[in-house]
């Protein structure tokens, strides 16, 4: 392997790493892996012509590595009682709390008991209304 070949390969990987960082390319824990066992390899080539880039790749492979074997990051689920919230009212998720308070008024005119509607709907539209409110930070 020559050391234009070894420059190209790091910069492959490079933007490789780039755009998975960049989320435009998912790929698995072992795909990071053998990325990082790729990196250590090209270090190892360059270290033989160029010691200072050689020395980057390896700490480039290394980084990947503990990058690979990571614990991946733990996404919350939505607590269902807000999705059925968000429903009762008709708003999105990440709703601001003046476009919480606009559909509450709407829902209420319509399900309040003096306008023929029930007091147990009026009652489940307010804990909707609180509690969406108090989830955007109002």
């Amino acid at each position: 392997m020559t050391m234009l070949g070894a420059l190209l390969g790091m910069t492959v990987l490079f933007v490789l790493l780039t755009l998975v960082r960049a989320g435009m390319i998912v790929i698995g824990r072992d795909a990071k892996k053998a990325m990082a066992l790729v990196a250590g390899a090209i270090g190892v080539v360059v270290a033989i012509k160029a010691p200072l880039l050689g020395l980057m790749g390896l700490i480039a492979a290394g980084l990947i590595w503990i990058w690979a074997v990571r614990p991946a990051p733990s996404v919350a689920a939505e607590d269902p009682a807000d999705s059925a919230a968000r429903a009762l009212l008709g708003v999105a998720p990440g709703a601001s709390a003046a476009t919480i308070l606009a559909a509450h008024r709407e829902k209420i005119r319509a399900a309040h008991p003096d306008a023929g509607g029930s007091a147990a709907m009026a009652a489940a539209l307010n804990a909707a209304r609180d509690r969406l409110t108090a989830r955007s930070g109002r």
